[in-house]
């Protein structure tokens, strides 16, 4: 999996931790009392990551970086706050971000995902100062 990268992330976030098996990750991040999460997978959606959900697009934006335009979708939460997510495949590789509130910095990230030609313990490292040994 080539790795997607946040170009910017929000100074209030911070990394969580991972879950990791052969091709899925699933990286999960703290951002104003809450926990988003951002799915890497080899697999596509219908394959890797089965899951429903009632959020509803409310924008689409085009993310330069990586040439793809990515569907903004919203829920409201039981609690009556929005959450935001989005999704994309590329090259057969899936890729979500969800669990976030806040839509103006939730654009922003996604506008400026782009992706890492590293290898993902590399990335690890790089964006988060894990160091996580794949051998």
């Amino acid at each position: 999996v080539s790795p997607l990268k946040f170009g910017y992330i929000p100074a209030q976030m911070s990394f969580l931790g991972m879950e990791y098996s052969e091709g899925f990750a699933k990286l999960s991040f703290s951002y104003e009392n809450e926990v988003v999460y951002f799915i890497q997978s080899k697999f596509e959606k219908k394959v890797s990551y089965d899951y429903n959900t009632d959020a509803t697009v409310c924008q689409t934006i085009h993310n330069k970086w990586i040439n793809k335009d990515f569907k903004i979708l919203k829920e409201e939460t039981s609690s009556g706050e929005d959450r935001y997510e989005t999704e994309v495949i590329v090259n057969g590789c899936y890729y979500r971000l969800f669990g976030f509130k806040g839509k103006e910095e939730f654009v922003k990230m996604v506008e400026r995902l782009t992706f890492n030609e590293k290898s993902f313990a590399w990335f690890l490292y790089y964006n988060y100062g894990i160091y996580f040994n794949v051998c």
